[in-house]
């Protein structure tokens, strides 16, 4: 998947859309066991992102965590 950076705090982040709102939001470019967010690539290059809830740990599929979660800038950006 494309990376960029953040804009604030310079961490490589993924733009997704989420599944249901149809609103863009930036994940963490690197999953972590504690991910909420399941990230799918489309053959057109856009990520879809629904809420998958903690990933077990054998689980194979990577789960991803907010954006707004990890960056210290995060209110800055945030709309309602």
């Amino acid at each position: 998947m494309k990376t960029d950076k953040c804009r604030s705090c310079g961490r490589p982040i993924i733009w997704c859309f989420m599944v249901k709102s149809g609103k863009r939001m930036p994940v963490d470019a690197a999953p972590t066991s504690d991910g909420t967010i399941a990230l799918d690539e489309g053959t057109d290059g856009s990520v879809k992102a629904s809420v998958a809830g903690p990933a077990p740990e054998l689980l194979w599929e990577p789960r991803y965590t907010s954006h707004f979660a990890t960056c210290p800038e995060a209110g800055r950006w945030r709309r309602g």
